[in-house]
């Protein structure tokens, strides 16, 4: 793929280095910045290097000078509540999105893909975050680059934001330019409008300060960041891909923004809350909600408002150990987005009941935008045979690999 700046230059005004910005820090860092690392080498990236390295000989000659990296994210729960200002509790994956480039002199930018028999609508993510970089007068420079991911696409698992977040990251230190992590989510989430989907900050800010350790709270009004432990050693997380995939753009995604969007002015008109967020909706005022909206519109707020409760429910749950009250809030998580947010799909619902009844395992939900995508689950020890034996006997589901992974990162390129 090939994209070539129209624009020859930037105002002295927008070349200034950006500062770090106040939303989405972790307690105790200030202002943590995008710009290179030091190199970390995986032998078990051997295959994805060589893979890399030969696509990129076969396209520029030569090798890159370095690699940019975004994680992918399962988000456990706090589903569709980041675009009303609500909590979420993503956890960054080890599965990921790399651009291995190196920085040129002309003004252009040549991406590639290791993928075979992709679709070219890919192009249009390092499209939308290249204009919206320039747009902003961000410092980005020409390179040559090629992308290669291990996340499956309309899995539901964030691989857009991962693809964005790798391009803004490789742009961006092509130019010698450190952007601050809060900055480049917001931008890069910008982006992903560009491309005709509404969404919120969470796939873009796990990406950028996803850690390996466990999950992050996420909240989605003032920005703020807290770990969150995992689970205790006799569980684990399972992500199942239902093998369906996602179109959120073409999808029922944008109509529940602007379901919510409405549902919202009406009660602020009829003066059941002043709130500015959905999220900030108290439960104690759904009975209310419930007379002054039609059915749609109470569903989609109460979908909001307990979500968004589930979200802290669980949080508090992984603290104390509690495996069984996290079991229960994906469970009514799941019942929630299938019944009142209407994102779930009957194939997803069959497969979420079926790994629900496997002894052991503690709950169970969809998980992403919907409508096709991956579930997560909470299981035991002594129940890999049976999960595996029950996605077997469901058509194009897969498991996928839930290990933890890194925040996004760039590093010298390693041969």
């Amino acid at each position: 793929m090939r994209m070539t700046r129209a624009d020859r230059g930037i105002s002295a005004a927008a070349a200034q280095r950006l500062k770090p910005d106040r939303r989405f820090r972790r307690p105790g860092i200030r202002g943590k910045m995008c710009g290179m690392s030091a190199a970390r080498s995986d032998p078990a990236d051997g295959a994805r290097r060589r893979r890399l390295a030969t696509a990129f000989e076969a396209a520029f000659g030569g090798r890159p000078t370095h690699v940019a990296r975004a994680p992918g994210r399962v988000n456990l729960i706090g589903e569709h509540v980041d675009y009303h200002g609500g909590p979420v509790l993503p956890q960054s994956l080890a599965l990921d999105t790399r651009v291995a480039f190196r920085a040129v002199p002309a003004d252009r930018v040549d991406l590639r893909t290791t993928a075979v028999g992709v679709e070219p609508a890919w192009q249009r993510y390092p499209d939308a975050m290249l204009a919206v970089l320039r747009e902003r007068g961000v410092p980005v420079a020409g390179f040559e680059g090629v992308v290669d991911s291990a996340l499956p696409i309309g899995a539901g698992l964030s691989s857009s934001a991962a693809l964005l977040v790798a391009v803004g990251l490789a742009l961006t230190s092509a130019a010698g330019e450190a952007v601050g992590a809060a900055r480049l989510a917001e931008l890069a989430r910008d982006a992903e409008h560009r491309t005709g989907v509404a969404s919120g900050a969470m796939d873009f800010v796990a990406a950028l300060f996803g850690r390996v350790d466990g999950p992050i709270r996420i909240d989605c009004a003032d920005g703020a960041i807290a770990p969150v432990p995992g689970p205790p050693p006799s569980h684990r997380w399972a992500v199942v891909s239902s093998g369906m995939r996602h179109e959120l753009a073409a999808s029922a995604y944008n109509a529940r923004v602007a379901e919510c969007r409405a549902a919202l002015a009406t009660l602020r008109d009829a003066g059941v809350t002043d709130a500015d967020r959905l999220a900030d909706v108290g439960a104690d005022r759904l009975p209310t909600v419930a007379r002054v909206l039609d059915d749609l519109g109470t569903r989609r707020v109460r979908h909001v408002v307990t979500e968004c409760a589930r979200v802290d429910t669980v949080v508090a749950a992984l603290e104390r150990g509690d495996v069984g009250a996290v079991g229960a809030a994906l469970r009514a998580s799941h019942r929630s987005l299938r019944d009142d947010y209407a994102v779930s799909v009957p194939a997803v619902d069959a497969l979420v009941d079926a790994i629900g009844v496997i002894p052991g395992v503690a709950g169970v939900r969809m998980t992403g935008g919907g409508f096709g995508g991956s579930l997560v689950a909470l299981v035991g020890a002594g129940t890999d045979d049976a999960l595996a034996a029950c996605v077997a006997r469901h058509p194009g589901a897969t498991l996928i690999d839930p290990a933890p992974g890194p925040a996004a990162s760039v590093t010298p390129w390693v041969a």
